[in-house]
Formats: C-alpha cells, sequence, structure tokens
C-alpha cells in the first residue's frame, strides 16, 4: 500500500485493498471513489498535538495550558535540537482527556454533594 495522487494532490491517507472494484489504478480515482475510500478506513486518533491543536480540542486557552504542563497535570514533550531554544511542544491527547474527566466527575460530585443525594448506593 502507498500513498498516491489525485489531480496532482496527495492523498492524506493510505489506498490499498479498499479501493472501489471499478478502479485499477490511482490516476483513474474520482472524489466519490476517494469518498468511499475514505469511509472504509479507520479514523485516526493522534496520540500528541501541537498546541494550536490542543487548544482547538480542548478549549483550553494557551495560558492555561502551559500553567496545567507546568502542574503537571497534563504530560508534553518538547522537541528540539541540542542548545535549541526553540523547538516544537506536544501534548499528550490521553493526559488532556484524563484531566478533562477528571475535572467532570469531581463537578458531579461537587453537584450531588450540593443537591443532598447519597454517592454510596
Amino acid at each position: 500500500m502507498s500513498k498516491g495522487r489525485v489531480n496532482g494532490f496527495a492523498l492524506p491517507f493510505r489506498v490499498g485493498r479498499f479501493i472501489p472494484m471499478g478502479c485499477h489504478t490511482m490516476n483513474n480515482l474520482t472524489s466519490k471513489d476517494i469518498q468511499e475510500t475514505i469511509g472504509h478506513t479507520a479514523i485516526l486518533r493522534p496520540e500528541w498535538l501541537r498546541i494550536p491543536d490542543t487548544i482547538r480540542y480542548s478549549g483550553i486557552g494557551r495560558s492555561s495550558l502551559y500553567t496545567l504542563i507546568g502542574d503537571g497535570k497534563i504530560r508534553s514533550v518538547s522537541i528540539r535540537k541540542r542548545g535549541a531554544v526553540k523547538g516544537i511542544r506536544l501534548i499528550s491527547v490521553d493526559s488532556i482527556d484524563s484531566y478533562l474527566n477528571s475535572l467532570s466527575e469531581a463537578q458531579c460530585d461537587n453537584s450531588r454533594a450540593n443537591s443532598g443525594e447519597s454517592t454510596n448506593d
């Protein structure tokens, strides 16, 4: 399987056994064929996101993200050359999800406690 090109544009996915039966080469793909192919491939969930993507994904602002990273509540890595000041900061999607889920659970527990519901059922 290899990535292909359609009308000079690179496809963002690998095309292989899921190519519709009427297509024998990459040059014969139509937009309908591409849509059918995309429909049969698994949606990939990234493990790491850059800061702008993390902001869009989570809704957490840039300053708050760096505060959470500093507090150790969200995992991140910085990729840079030795001795370089600038680099690429990547944020773990799993740690974002865990953090947001813990906030959600804490808020649910607080609302139950305030309403008088018992959490020991």
